[in-house]
């Protein structure tokens, strides 16, 4: 099982579209400098995320079990994708409200890497990992 820093960190990882995103707004509104931030943080996540997965697959422990029903729980995924996708319905770069943008961020990732409630990564489904909901016998 992953510590709270690796859940975080994994968390944390799920950002990196959004800021994707923001660097395409940015970049149009002449911010280049922002643009160039958000990108490289945002490949900076990208390869945590796979560096965390390589860690899991080769670290964490395997337990034989039999399981009773599989169910895939990861297909609730629209309202994240919409919050991605949000930066770009903007009017222009200068509105975006960073004052309640940031803090909203660090409580969300806070918030779901300390419970069981998230199991939606984009870029988990784009290395074709997924979460399932599983019982056993």
């Amino acid at each position: 099982m992953f510590s709270w820093l690796a859940k975080l960190l994994l968390t944390s990882t799920a950002i990196a579209p959004v800021g994707f995103t923001y660097a395409w707004v940015a970049w149009f509104a002449d911010e280049k400098t922002f643009a160039a931030l958000a990108v490289s943080v945002s490949l900076f996540l990208v390869l945590l995320c796979i560096w965390l997965l390589r860690y899991a697959k080769n670290s964490l422990e395997r337990i034989d079990f039999s399981v009773s029903t599989v169910e895939a729980a990861d297909r609730e995924n629209m309202g994240f994708l919409i919050l991605y996708l949000l930066p770009l319905f903007t009017a222009s770069f200068d509105t975006l409200n960073w004052e309640v943008w940031l803090p909203t961020l660090v409580i969300f990732a806070i918030i779901t890497s300390t419970g069981y409630s998230y199991h939606f990564n984009p870029l988990l489904g784009v290395m074709r990992w997924h979460f399932y909901k599983v019982r056993l016998d």
